[in-house]
């Protein structure tokens, strides 16, 4: 079973790393849409993670209201959903057009 903090950790390395997101505004209750990420951020965000995570670049647009905590558990695979972990998910048959949307 992966350890879900290093997931967290590794998540939030991404954020700060290459997307430049302001430390203090991350928290394991924060959502992407609360860190308020333009469109080419949200982005690089999904092909950050899929990278780091797995899958293929593609994510759905649900993911803007999960906290990061919740994101990480499903990264992680320590959290299934009812599709199953993101990280399979994000190869799912959604279209990465909505990842837009997570700039609120």
């Amino acid at each position: 079973m992966a350890d879900p903090n290093d997931a967290y950790a590794r998540l939030v390395n991404i954020l700060i790393g290459p997307l430049g997101v302001d430390f203090a505004l991350i928290s394991p209750d924060a959502t992407l849409s609360d860190l308020q990420l333009d469109s080419l951020a949200a982005e690089e965000f999904v092909l950050l993670v899929a990278e780091e995570f797995g899958g293929d670049g593609s994510a759905p647009y649900e993911l803007a209201e999960v906290p990061l905590a919740e994101l990480a558990a499903r990264l992680g695979g320590t959290e299934p959903t009812a599709a199953g972990p993101i990280a399979a998910g994000l190869g799912g048959a959604e279209s990465s057009s909505g990842v837009g949307r997570v700039s609120g």
